[in-house]
């Protein structure tokens, strides 16, 4: 929608974290932003940087690639999990562990 182009998207599984990549054509990075409470969008990066224990966005010669990583319960080498409704995530303590970690 904001890069008025097509995306790719890559996921990538490296044996221990979840590497989800988007990029289009525009070359503009986004920045987080808070939208007003009214606003129907500009809550993206607010929310993956949520969810995600690391993410990032870089400039390319065409376009930008944001890539976001993911480590599963239970850490490196666990098998994917999905966080289904009524099960626990990981508590906010542990994700703030692993999110000091570079997966990216």
């Amino acid at each position: 929608m904001h890069a008025h182009s097509s995306a790719d998207l890559v996921l990538t599984w490296d044996g221990s974290r979840l590497h989800v990549s988007v990029h289009d054509s525009d070359d503009e990075v986004p920045a987080v932003r808070l939208p007003e409470w009214s606003a129907t969008g500009g809550r993206g990066l607010v929310l993956v940087n949520a969810v995600a224990d690391h993410c990032h966005a870089r400039s390319q010669a065409k376009g930008k690639t944001i890539t976001a990583c993911f480590t599963p319960p239970g850490g490196e080498h666990a098998e994917p999990s999905p966080n289904l409704p009524g099960r626990p995530g990981p508590d906010r303590a542990s994700r703030g562990k692993r999110r000091a970690t570079t997966c990216c």
